[in-house]
Parts: C-alpha cells; structure tokens; sequence
C-alpha cells in the first residue's frame, strides 16, 4: 500500500499543547511529504533523523528550563545560607533538606519515567509512519533512556528486518517449477472429442 499524501503540508501545531510562558517557543520546519519510488522500504538513515529532530526540540526546553530552576535553587540556598542559626535551627533545617533532598530525588525519577514514556512514544509514532509496527515490549527493547542509544537501537532493528526481508526474498524466490505434473487429470472435453471419433 503506497502513501497517497503528495504535495499536502502538514500543520502540527493545531495538535500542540499550550506551552508555558516559561518555555521558549521551538521553531517548526513545515515539511512537503513526496512519494517516492521504494516507499514499501523504509530508510533506516530518514527515520532516525525525523526521530531525533523531535526528540532534540523537546530536550531543549527541557535542558533550558532544568538550568533555570538549577540557577534559582542555588540562589535560594545561598539567601538561606546568609544568616546565621542555632544549633536546634539547623538540625530542623537538615530534617527540611532531606524532606526537599527526598522531593528532590523523587522529581527527577518522574522527570526521567516521563522523558522516556515522550521518547517511547515518539518512537512509536515514527516507526508506525515508515510502516513498522511494533508492540510494547519491542519498543521497551529499542528505548533507552540516552537518546543516542535509542537511535542505534532503532537503526539496528530497521537493518536487521531489512536483511530478514532480502533472506526471505531469495528463499521463496529460489526453488524448481515441476516440467510435468504426475497423475494429472485429462481434459474433459479432449475425452468426450475422442469418443465420437
């Protein structure tokens, strides 16, 4: 089945969430969709880099914005750090930096669970557009939480079904057409000819 979408641009942003007002606007290339002579392929080289262009956008503003609130927390600390406290005041406070420590940490193992659940998805939604298919437990396979190996692993996976499509090709391809089939039964109407004959 060949994509039928010739020379239609694509507007995403009617999909887009609302961006906070801290996050810097990300620019968009629109993008001409052609169809091609080996569409039924997919170019393991193209899916990648549409892959990895999403998934740049997003840690961008993601990195932007972790710096910023990096940048605000040590101003915070070295406000509090000004003064100095009592012996009972600093013991409550250290029960305070674990509890925000603990909060903390907590954040950014949600942080992490949701940047891999983006790039899951995104991966998901890239191979299905080049026409591969893949279930949950193979995109658990193929996701990383280091974007790099995720490229790998997805470049590796479309060159290994590549391969298995070529070996497939030659197998069924190969192979001896019988000359003359045994037993074969004779025409009905040369035996009927040949009894008025």
């Amino acid at each position: 089945m060949k994509n039928t979408l010739k020379g239609l641009p694509m507007n995403l942003q009617l999909f887009a969430e609302d961006a906070p007002a801290e996050q810097p606007e990300v620019e968009v290339e629109e993008t001409e969709v052609t169809e091609t002579e080996e569409t039924d392929k997919p170019d393991a080289d193209k899916i990648v880099e549409k892959l990895q262009k999403r998934l740049d956008s997003k840690t961008k503003a993601e990195k932007e914005t972790k710096t910023q609130l990096e940048q605000a927390l040590a101003r915070i600390e070295e406000l509090e750090k000004g003064g100095k406290k009592s012996v009972k005041e600093q013991s409550v406070e250290d029960k305070e930096a674990q509890a925000q420590q603990a909060k903390d940490d907590e954040i950014a193992k949600l942080r992490q669970q949701i940047k891999l659940a983006e790039v899951t998805q995104q991966a998901d939604e890239v191979l299905k557009e080049s026409g591969l298919a893949l279930g949950k437990d193979m995109l658990t396979l193929l996701v990383n939480e280091d974007e790099e190996q995720t490229y790998s692993n997805v470049k590796s996976l479309i060159s290994f079904l590549d391969e298995q499509q070529k070996q497939w090709e030659v197998k069924r391809n190969t192979g001896v057409t019988p000359k003359k089939l045994e037993n074969t039964p004779s025409d009905p109407f040369a035996e009927a000819i040949k009894k008025f004959k």
